[in-house]
């Protein structure tokens, strides 16, 4: 039987939109599942005020399950706030996730009115519509190239670095499949209380694990463009003095580190993000809670755990642990910014992201 492959077409907000063109947004979410599988075509059109066609993107995935499930799996990569999600689902008995990758924009966007002049009688849907061959040859979109690789182009084209790519995508997924599991203790059996309280525990170990694999992977691109800008007599020897001795190989990701680690590329990364975005120096300060709040429970050390718990703080709750998590998606997203423009400041060049 041939593999029968959809055209999806999105009616979607101007913001939300952009965020998938921009990589920000890697899942959609919906009320109605679509009949669509992986490596289906999505064209994205951006609603009121723009009335345009202006991307597509390719179907990565379909998760069907409640509302609560598809949030604790998928929200950190949606694009909407808690309380954004939670009215969209308001009474709804099940939710959609739709995963998405390869976000591309058309080189000419199709208006409303031009889409209708090439398709008579197209309605813009409510929440989607399929496309058949025939009208999406007519729609005669182009799309954007994408960036080309080379060998210093070690980044996505998104519009970050791959590093952030992979603690958005399959980094945070990591972390949803752990945080799934905890719907599953539910009850007040013997035992579940403190099985919920080791799993929780669990969740900001790991939550430092994957963010400690962002750091070393945002200074290994940074590393390749700055010894891709050396003379290539030297960059050999210039990438050995960077990245010997690395803190981030050995040492827990708080702020001495990082700060340690990205000043050999010749900028102060803490002065540089709190000076881009004013959030950052409250962001590194609970970074550096995390790192000691997870030593303390990977140590056993039960007598500190409990003294920062009872600083009120932090604690093993799931609530405690989203707040870190997006405290620390905020960070991620900061430095990888700042990155980019103080390489471009540092060594003269476009930036690298």
């Amino acid at each position: 039987m041939p593999d029968e492959r959809r055209t999806l077409l999105l009616s979607i907000r101007p913001r939300f939109a952009e965020l998938i063109l921009g990589g920000d947004k890697t899942v959609e979410v919906r009320r109605v599942p679509p009949k669509v599988q992986d490596g289906d075509l999505v064209l994205l059109y951006a609603s009121s005020p723009v009335r345009e066609l202006i991307g597509t993107c390719t179907v990565a995935g379909l998760d069907v399950a409640s509302a609560a499930e598809i949030w604790d799996r998928h929200g950190a990569r949606a694009g909407v706030t808690r309380d954004e999600f939670d009215a969209y689902f308001a009474g709804a008995s099940r939710a959609v996730g739709i995963s998405v990758r390869d976000p591309r924009r058309v080189r000419q966007p199709r208006t409303l009115d031009e889409i209708r002049r090439r398709i008579p009688g197209f309605v813009v849907p409510q929440s989607y519509t399929y496309m058949t061959a025939d009208n999406l040859g007519r729609m005669g979109i182009e799309l954007e190239e994408t960036t080309p690789a080379g060998p210093a182009n070690l980044v996505s084209v998104n519009g970050c670095s791959s590093a952030l790519d992979q603690w958005r995508g399959p980094g945070l997924a990591r972390l949803a499949e752990l945080e799934a599991v905890h719907a599953n203790l539910t009850g007040s059996g013997s035992g579940r209380r403190w099985g919920t309280t080791q799993l929780n525990r669990s969740l900001f170990l790991a939550l430092v694990a994957q963010f400690q694999s962002f750091c070393r992977d945002l200074h290994d691109e940074a590393v390749a463009v700055h010894t891709t800008a050396a003379n290539p007599a030297q960059q050999q020897t210039l990438e050995v003095l960077m990245v010997q001795g690395r803190r981030l190989d050995t040492h827990n990701p708080r702020r001495s580190t990082l700060g340690h680690d990205f000043g050999r590329l010749g900028f102060n990364l803490l002065d540089a993000m709190k000076a881009a975005q004013p959030s950052a120096g409250d962001q590194l300060r609970a970074l550096d809670l995390l790192v000691d709040y997870r030593n303390a429970i990977g140590h056993g050390d039960e007598s500190k755990i409990a003294g920062f718990e009872a600083a009120g703080e932090i604690k093993a709750t799931k609530r405690s642990y989203q707040q870190y998590r997006r405290a620390l998606d905020g960070l991620a997203i900061t430095m990888d910014d700042v990155v980019a423009d103080e390489l471009s400041r540092a060594l003269g060049v476009e930036r690298p992201w």
